[in-house]
């Protein structure tokens, strides 16, 4: 066993795997400055057996211990009982471990984590594995007729089991600390700190229609501006190229004649533009003779895979963008088809593919989204702009990009899920809104999603905003609602929630840059040793002092909410709660706050780019309190040099003070006073 660092402890059996995507990614640990913590275990407890087809790792637990993590899972949080083989695959239909992001590292609530170092599909026994024992240790004879009976009875193993077939070692690193959140906040800092978006990319992005040109991008952005409704960000879907799928990478002059002057009113209207792209070459893009030899063995699409494990590769990727794209004054991209699928016959690429820098196909599937993050964030770092984009897959070590994670899948209560195990595995995750079938289900998603990582409104099957008519044939017909106005101000009420809340939310992704805590927080994360939360699968923590608790946008059905210890206050009743409650029907999403909290919020904005932003302390329930922000450009990456101000704000008997502290210039923030919110 070897201490790589304050609670963090390297173990090896074997022979070491060639591949991991912290090899691959060049991870530079962040300086952890809480206190040491000794590893949970000894090197005698944890046991490694080599087997036929590859290599066994047991860990002993205890009777109350649960388990959590192993990347962005839709169908359940709690893991404990159960066996999950973690393998890239965009359509996960039940809790088996498929997942359009696979992370081999799970948390415990005695508070350790485990990483598994591979790129290889880890298959983890929590607990559910239990070996032949004399007839003298099994219970007395019974007989059970009820099934439930029988899927409760005796059913817990003494031991977390990882195995990983075709693999002659194994490397773990623990994470050692006094709970499950100190346990996440190491394995962050481990992989190089938390992402911090650029301040644009915490406003909303809209996707445009698929068949939209350039004039009806356009006509979009500016009825966003007359109907005043919050968009920072603009994208386009996959027409924007000449040929998809798979990618050209070039412009589509049929349909955007004038692309590059179309961005340049774009962004002085003060949106900034997000393209749609993967990474599968068609033979007619510019890049496709220079990087033939250096792709995979298998095209996908027409397209050969460009193996994005070289160095080369990557560079080469990302200067063809620089050239064409971001010295346009482009931002982001939204990179599609990172994954795979069991129900299309040629999705992607086989796993027995091989690949120049030694990777198999199941390796690449593991490393690919976030060799492409990497890939994207590395030329970002270069032009020393920050950014906030979207991906498909991401994997282990991702947590320092700047990148949210969608699906094509769409169930609301597996998107509650998505924002909740995220937050085990160094992960953001958007429940972007698409297709609804009644306007309650679309009031009720945009209402989770400005309360999410990264707001994603994605109208690529209509060409009109949703609020302009919900149904998607009448859409496409034209036909708009009789009552679109005001559909459209109970939309744009919802959406202007988010730009309050951008000073809260800002100091939280700076936190989680500085320090590795989640911003958006599963309730066993927060509050592990509440019994009451160790299943809880539809409400969260946003930061220490916001619970979140959805309301299902398929049923409306009525929902209970549990609150953790002491009071909290309903921001929009201002009513006091505690214990539990039960909310739904016409009530707004379940937003509490913790009593004593300040809540620093912003005047509703079109947009982010008016700075400094007025800001307005609400005390909740407390005639005095303290809380911080952040300032710094909200654009570079100076903060990583120490060019940010720590703004500290008290308040006491209807006064409020601030003090900064810090290497930044400028303001960010401008504190126009406080109000008290009585209860």
């Amino acid at each position: 066993m070897k201490k790589l660092g304050k609670g963090v402890y390297l173990c090896e059996w074997g022979e070491r795997d060639n591949f991991s995507p912290f090899t691959l990614l060049g991870t530079q640990p962040k300086e952890d400055k809480r206190a040491d913590a000794e590893c949970p275990f000894s090197e005698k407890e944890l046991v490694f057996e080599e087997k036929e087809d590859g290599v066994l790792l047991s860990l002993p637990v205890s009777e109350d211990e649960d388990f959590y993590g192993l990347g962005l899972m839709f169908k359940k949080v709690r893991q404990t009982g159960r066996q999950l083989h973690l393998r890239v695959n965009s359509d996960p239909i039940a809790n088996t471990g498929d997942s359009h992001a696979p992370v081999p590292f799970f948390v415990s609530t005695k508070g350790y984590g485990v990483l598994v170092l591979t790129a290889r599909e880890a298959t983890f026994s929590f607990c559910n594995a239990i070996q032949k024992r004399r007839r003298s240790a099994l219970g007395e004879n019974r007989i059970v007729t009820d099934v439930n009976a029988l899927y409760l009875s005796d059913n817990r193993g003494s031991d977390v089991r990882i195995f990983l077939r075709g693999a002659k070692g194994i490397s773990i690193v623990i994470f050692a600390g006094e709970n499950t959140l100190d346990a996440v906040e190491r394995y962050n800092l481990f992989c190089g700190g938390g992402a911090l978006p650029a301040l644009y990319g915490l406003g909303i992005l809209y996707r445009c229609f698929g068949g939209a040109d350039e004039k009806a991008v356009l006509d979009t952005a500016q009825t966003f501006r007359k109907e005043g409704v919050p968009c920072d960000m603009i994208g386009l879907e996959p027409g924007w190229q000449t040929y998809t799928y798979s990618n050209s990478l070039c412009v589509n002059r049929k349909l955007f004649p004038d692309f590059y002057g179309m961005v340049k009113k774009l962004r002085e209207q003060n949106f900034h533009v997000n393209l749609w792209e993967h990474a599968f070459l068609h033979n007619s893009c510019p890049l496709y003779d220079e990087l033939f030899d250096k792709s995979g063995d298998y095209e996908v699409w027409q397209g050969i895979v460009p193996d994005f494990s070289l160095e080369e590769v990557r560079r080469t990727y990302a200067e063809y963008h620089e050239r064409e794209f971001l010295s346009a004054g482009i931002d982001d991209f939204k990179v599609d088809e990172c994954d795979s699928s069991d129900y299309s016959t040629n999705w992607s690429f086989p796993p027995y593919a091989k690949f120049p820098g030694g990777t198999n196909g199941e390796q690449m599937h593991q490393l690919l989204g976030t060799l492409l993050a990497k890939t994207f964030h590395d030329r970002k770092k270069t032009d020393n702009k920050r950014y906030f984009s979207q991906i498909r897959s991401l994997g282990a070590g991702a947590s320092p990009y700047s990148f949210a994670l969608y699906s094509d899948l769409y169930a609301h209560k597996d998107f509650v899920r998505g924002i909740i195990n995220a937050s085990f595995s160094g992960l953001l995750w958007t429940p972007e809104v698409r297709q609804c079938e009644s306007e309650r289900e679309l009031l009720r998603r945009l209402e989770t999603l400005v309360f999410s990582p990264f707001v994603c409104v994605n109208s690529w099957m209509i060409p009109s905003p949703p609020w302009q008519q919900w149904d998607c044939e009448k859409n496409n017909r034209g036909e708009l609602l009789e009552n679109r106005e005001e559909l459209t101000k109970k939309c744009r009420d919802i959406l202007s929630l988010r730009m309050r809340f951008l000073p809260y939310l800002y100091a939280k992704y700076f936190e989680y840059a500085l320090h590795g805590t989640p911003v958006f927080r599963a309730m066993p994360l927060a509050y592990p040793q509440d019994l009451r939360f160790r299943d809880c699968e539809d409400e969260y923590m946003l930061g220490e002092d916001i619970l979140i608790a959805p309301i299902d946008a398929d049923t409306n059905a009525q929902r209970k909410v549990i609150f953790p210890a002491g009071e909290w206050i309903g921001f929009f009743d201002h009513k006091v709660y505690a214990g539990e409650a039960t909310i739904g029907g016409e009530m707004p999403i379940g937003v509490y706050v913790k009593r004593g909290a300040l809540l620093p919020l912003a005047q509703a904005a079109e947009n982010t780019d008016a700075k400094p932003v007025p800001v307005t302390v609400y005390a909740f329930g407390a005639s005095e309190g303290e809380t911080v922000l952040y300032e710094d450009d909200g654009e570079s990456f100076d903060y990583e040099s120490g060019k940010y101000n720590v703004l500290k704000i008290t308040y006491r008997n209807g006064k409020i003070q601030t003090k900064s502290e810090g290497k930044f210039g400028g303001k960010l923030w401008e504190i126009a006073g406080a109000e008290e919110i009585n209860v």
